[in-house]
């Protein structure tokens, strides 16, 4: 028989954390009892975020990290491990939009940072996180209880 999942007390990383979809994913894990770390580029905005999460009891923190640098990556994962000993869950959330500006118009370097962040900022957190779940034995799939 399949143990039951239990969500409380899980370490969960989610970048894109500060405001929107990650800011929600922070609130609803850390109401379930899950010890969140928060991450983006903006140290006021996590600043605001996390000051938010612990008026609602939400044992919280944040790193700065920008997810198109993989070396920032690797640093928000070494916080994480550091902070918690192990981590459960990561949320690759961090997105930028694209320039509400005509096709013809676009300037590659825009073009260039929205693929940064949104493609290769996924890439890299899927890599670093993903070699050390390996190394720490919850590889996909597997979640220790």
């Amino acid at each position: 028989m399949q143990k039951k999942f239990e969500i409380a007390e899980r370490n969960v990383v989610i970048t894109g954390g500060a405001s929107g979809i990650g800011l929600a994913f922070a609130r609803a894990l850390g109401k379930l009892g899950c010890k969140i770390l928060i991450a983006e580029p903006g140290e006021e905005k996590l600043k605001s975020a996390v000051a938010s999460l612990k008026d609602q009891g939400i044992n919280a923190r944040y790193q700065l990290c920008d997810v198109s640098k993989l070396n920032q990556v690797e640093e928000l994962a070494d916080a994480a491990w550091e902070s918690f000993g192990r981590v459960d869950m990561v949320f690759n959330n961090a997105g930028i939009g694209f320039p509400q500006s005509p096709l013809i118009e676009t300037e590659m370097d825009e073009l260039h940072a929205i693929f940064d962040v949104n493609f290769f900022g996924v890439w890299h957190g899927c890599r670093v996180f993903g070699r050390r779940f390996i190394e720490q034995g919850s590889s996909a799939g597997k979640i220790e209880t």
